[in-house]
C-alpha cells in the first residue's frame, strides 16, 4: 500500500481489485482519498482508538454522573472535532462497489452512497451534546 496524495489529472485510479484503468482520471477526482491509501489507513486506526476511548469513558462518566472539565473537556471536544472532520472526509473517499468490486471515484456517486448509507448515523454520533449543554 502506498500513501495516496491528492491526485493529479494524469494519474490512474484502479477500477477493480485487480486491474488499472486505461482512462485518465477526470479533474473531479483530484482531491479524492483512496480507501486503501496510507492516509485513510492511519486515519481509520486513529478512529478505532478514539471509538474505543469513547466506548469506555462515556458510559463510565454517565454512570458515575461525572462531567468532563479542564483538559479532559478540551480533549473530548477535539475528539468531537475529529469525528466531524471524518464526516466531511467521507464525502471525498472513493469506495469499492459491494456488488461489482469496482472502485467508485465519481464524486456524485460517492456523495449519494454516503448520504443513503452511514451519513445519518455518523451525523447523529457527531453531535457534541456535552458542548451544547455548556452553551
Amino acid at each position: 500500500k502506498t500513501c495516496m496524495q491528492p491526485r493529479l489529472e494524469t494519474e490512474k485510479l484502479p477500477t477493480s481489485f485487480s486491474q488499472q484503468s486505461t482512462q485518465p482520471v477526470q479533474a473531479q477526482t483530484k482531491f479524492l482519498i483512496h480507501p486503501d491509501g496510507r492516509f485513510r489507513e492511519l486515519w481509520d486506526c486513529l478512529q478505532a482508538a478514539l471509538v474505543a476511548y469513547v466506548a469506555v469513558v462515556v458510559p463510565l462518566r454517565v454512570g458515575l454522573n461525572l462531567n468532563a472539565s479542564g483538559g479532559v473537556y478540551v480533549w473530548e471536544l477535539l475528539i468531537d472535532l475529529y469525528f466531524l472532520i471524518d464526516l466531511v472526509l467521507n464525502f471525498f473517499t472513493a469506495y469499492y462497489d459491494s456488488k461489482t468490486g469496482v472502485l467508485v471515484y465519481q464524486r456524485s456517486q460517492i456523495v449519494r452512497s454516503y448520504l443513503t448509507g452511514w451519513f445519518l448515523l455518523d451525523a447523529a454520533a457527531t453531535i457534541p451534546f456535552e458542548f451544547l449543554q455548556h452553551l
